[in-house]
């Protein structure tokens, strides 16, 4: 009898066990914190900035208005799958330097025994631990790279400006480049070069992902730059002005190959221009493409534009159709004054713009805090149903967000603009 009153109990034990497993991992599939990379519902990725309640306040870069709201359960956590397999019985390092052996694993966490207290255990996702060995290993690799960045500091403008030849995709500074920037990376990538394999011959990029496409932190992208630089040089000296026109041409296809697979087939700002004022958009574009062009002692072929017709035709067949078939859902809650004051920021941003419908996503005020508890501000937002000049009399709805700054004694500031959304749905007009 004893001995099944034991087996009972350790059914039991295993059964809650599971089910504390399970809870947790549940729980931390919806626990995100303040600096937390996600992605939202549109397919974009940026850092949760506040919180307020259950929405998220999610920031893009480092424009005033380069954020959003959204609430948390349409966010993802952007994760990155486990480095290694553990098993049982395996001795872990957690983000903390923390070490630890694994008792249980269920799904993608595991149950880490920090020692032999009743409760001296933690649940950790599997994609944080490490074994000793590689935790050393990188801990090692994270300090080199941080004296890397010193010691090379005096380097980076020039490898910011050559990174559009070695790694065009993540590039963020545009030409530049005339004689006397390839001269002085002549002597600097020389330099480096030096630097890298005297010093640093096993240095790495960042592993972080909010870092994986900024060239500040791709260190081993600065070696590889420098160890190349003949090849490099060459051919930024011989093939230049093709390079020029195809670095337009490429980022003029990512744009509008970007809004043709929008999950939620938002259509971006800069593509409606290209779709729909073609005359805004050369205005825009040429004066770089002449800049670039010029400095490398060309001219800009006449049919450079005409390079992403059929991209272009592509996405407006697109349009036409979802304008024909999808219906727009009227947000529940309307607030004449914020409705009013956006429909006015709207006709000054788009001359000509005429609002059909509009709505909010809620109909009271969201209150905002910081830390302490105290009152930041306070936010609506909605949705415009809208036609914009020279498309056709398409009709698309717009995002925005209105904010009250708090200014203490239990009163905010006026109402201003905290948001416009950067891109359209297209719909039907009705």
């Amino acid at each position: 009898m004893k001995n099944k009153i034991i087996t009972g109990r350790k059914y039991v034990f295993a059964a809650l066990l599971t089910l504390a497993l399970a809870v947790c991992v549940a729980a931390q599939t919806l626990n995100f914190n303040q600096g937390d990379t996600v992605q939202t519902p549109d397919g974009k990725t940026g850092k949760i900035e506040s919180f307020n309640g259950d929405v998220a306040k999610v920031r893009f870069g480092a424009g005033a208005n380069d954020f959003q709201y959204f609430v948390v359960q349409d966010l993802k956590k952007v994760q990155t799958p486990p480095k290694e397999t553990f098993r049982v019985g395996d001795v872990v390092v957690n983000e903390g330097g923390r070490e630890g052996t694994i008792e249980a694993i269920n799904g993608n966490s595991a149950k880490v025994r920090y020692g032999n207290g009743k409760y001296n255990f933690q649940m950790e996702l599997l994609a944080s631990l490490r074994n000793p060995k590689t935790a050393a290993s990188e801990a090692e690799q994270e300090k080199q790279r941080k004296i890397f960045r010193v010691e090379a500091e005096k380097y980076a403008p020039i490898v910011r400006l050559f990174e559009q030849f070695y790694n065009p995709e993540f590039a963020k500074v545009k030409g530049g480049i005339d004689a006397a920037a390839i001269k002085k990376a002549t002597v600097e990538l020389a330099e480096l070069d030096a630097l890298c394999k005297s010093k640093y011959p096993g240095i790495t990029n960042s592993p972080d992902v909010n870092y994986r496409d900024d060239v500040n932190w791709r260190f081993a992208d600065w070696c590889g730059m420098a160890a190349k630089r003949d090849e490099l040089l060459q051919s930024v000296t011989s093939g230049t002005q093709s390079a020029v026109g195809q670095r337009f041409i490429a980022g003029w296809k990512r744009s509008i190959d970007k809004s043709l697979k929008d999950p939620n087939d938002f259509v971006w700002d800069d593509v409606q221009t290209m779709l729909f004022d073609q005359a805004a958009w050369k205005a825009k574009d040429l004066p770089f493409l002449q800049r670039d062009y010029a400095e490398n002692g060309g001219t800009v072929p006449a049919d450079i534009f005409d390079s992403v017709n059929a991209e272009l035709a592509k996405l407006r067949e697109k349009i036409e159709n979802d304008s024909k078939t999808k219906v727009w859902e009227v947000p529940p809650y309307k607030d004449a004054a914020v409705e009013a004051f956006v429909k006015s920021k709207h006709a000054a941003r788009f001359k000509g713009i005429i609002n059909v419908k509009s709505g909010l996503d809620f109909t009271t005020w969201k209150l905002f805090k910081n830390n302490l508890g105290i009152p930041t501000s306070q936010i609506k937002q909605g949705w415009l149903l809208v036609k914009l000049p020279n498309q056709n009399g398409m009709c698309q709805a717009r995002e925005f967000a209105v904010e009250k700054e708090y200014t203490g004694g239990g009163t905010f500031s006026a109402m201003k603009i905290a948001g416009f959304s950067q891109a359209g749905k297209y719909m039907k007009c009705q």
